[in-house]
């Protein structure tokens, strides 16, 4: 984006990235790291139903922080609240419930909403600590020296599960996975 209002990291639903591109950049990360010979440890998130979490308020809050302004701020307001769904079982409709969080999706403006939302995730991890992101996940690396490497990505770690919980997001335990490259 002109602007540079999301991280570099970001690759989902952005013009010119995608997957390979985030793939060949993580690559040579690791293997500068394999190069000095130290040992990558991965960790590899998954947000559950992420788009269905966000939180309309702190949304909101989020584009005013950004400098949104007030009109497009309420705008949006009246998109994400005027939605409602039912359910259609066996042939018969529920009744209609309000949609009190999350983004449209296969809308435009649903991805972009959620970058927003989950933007400032890339302020969890200092130092050597790498994240890349790709829609709702994540991927959190760091080349490992010593221990002191291994508690940073630990940090990283417990911020994460704070930020989530700030956010009313929660990980896919199911989904989640650590790797440790070492050669």
């Amino acid at each position: 984006m002109r602007n540079n209002l999301f991280h570099v990291n970001q690759f989902g639903f952005m013009k010119g990235k995608s997957t390979s591109l985030q793939l060949l950049k993580q690559m040579d990360l690791w293997m500068e790291a394999i190069d000095k010979g130290e040992e990558i440890d991965v960790l590899f998130t998954d947000f559950e139903k992420a788009f269905d979490k966000v939180n309309h308020e702190k949304l909101l809050f989020k584009l005013s922080l950004y400098g949104v302004n007030d009109t497009v701020v309420n705008w949006i307001k009246e998109y994400l609240s005027c939605r409602k769904f039912q359910v259609r079982v066996n042939g018969e409709l529920s009744k209609c419930f309000d949609v009190t969080s999350g983004v449209p999706q296969g809308s435009v403006l649903g991805p972009v909403l959620f970058m927003i939302y989950v933007n400032d995730m890339f302020d969890l991890c200092e130092g050597k600590i790498h994240m890349f992101l790709y829609a709702d996940d994540a991927k959190i690396f760091s080349a490992i020296k010593s221990l002191d490497d291994q508690l940073l990505l630990q940090v990283c770690m417990n911020r994460l599960a704070g930020w989530c919980s700030d956010r009313d997001i929660k990980l896919n335990l199911e989904k989640f996975n650590v790797l440790k490259y070492n050669f």
